[in-house]
């Protein structure tokens, strides 16, 4: 992913932000003042801060995206075609004095695995929902690894308690590691993860899951309930080469 792709990518998860509303940005919505009339230097060596205009006053970028953007102001593409060498678009595009097409960055997102994102209502919550945990690790420039730790992984049967069945990656040693998983009740398994984790020489672990659904306590959360959670793939499962609503969720899927 160039940095470009990293830059785009980052602007629609952090703040929101549909592709037509992106490639409008000029540098000079790039700033190092929250008050950017104060503001002339140049963006991409100011270490005091960054400050990007999406609206008044302008939003904050939180450390370490404002290096990723100070690094794409430093090697803007397209300024050494004749026509764009002093070119303010944030995103110049090939064609004189316009920025890239939203189109275009769309499709090559796309391929990338990034969900279309038409609208600045949904773009958020489609990034995440739609977009896999490499390509989202990828754009925030952080390393992706996975563990398998389970009940029922590779088993006939389920496991009265979960098992972890995978090594835990070596690129963790020395590292600030957080541990993502789609929900967490007793914490059996998050438990498991993070000894895991910490054996392999972390160097600090948090936790964060979508649903909290018992006592555990996660380091970060999106949502705590007592009510079921039912995953999209765990709703259906194959009994007698048939798909049947997942008997262990029988009772709550058929009470809605």
């Amino acid at each position: 992913m160039d940095l470009t792709e990293r830059v785009i990518g980052l602007l629609i998860l952090l703040y929101a932000q549909p592709l037509s509303r992106i490639v409008r940005l000029t540098i000079d919505d790039i700033t190092g003042s929250p008050d950017d009339s104060n503001d002339t230097g140049d963006k991409s060596d100011d270490a005091e801060g960054m400050f990007i205009r999406l609206g008044n006053p302008p939003a904050p970028v939180p450390a370490p995206f404002d290096q990723v953007i100070r690094d794409y102001l430093a090697a803007r593409p397209n300024l050494t075609i004749a026509t764009n060498p002093g070119s303010h678009w944030l995103f110049p595009g090939r064609r004189a004095g316009q920025p890239l097409h939203p189109t275009s960055i769309r499709l090559h997102l796309q391929r990338l695995g990034i969900p279309n994102l038409n609208s600045r209502s949904r773009a958020l919550r489609e990034m995440l929902l739609q977009a896999s945990p490499s390509v989202v690790a990828a754009m925030l420039g952080r390393e992706f690894h996975s563990l398998v730790v389970s009940r029922k992984y590779r088993a006939e049967e389920v496991r009265e308690t979960p098992a972890v069945l995978s090594s835990a990656p070596v690129e963790v040693r020395g590292k600030r590691v957080l541990i993502v998983d789609e929900t967490c009740d007793s914490g059996a398994t998050m438990r498991l993860a993070i000894g895991a984790i910490v054996n392999a020489g972390a160097l600090e672990v948090k936790t964060a899951v979508e649903f909290r659904t018992g006592t555990f306590e996660p380091d970060f959360h999106a949502l705590a309930t007592a009510s079921t959670i039912v995953l999209p793939w765990d709703r259906e499962v194959i009994v007698d080469g048939e798909l049947k609503l997942n008997p262990a969720y029988t009772e709550a899927l058929e009470s809605k």
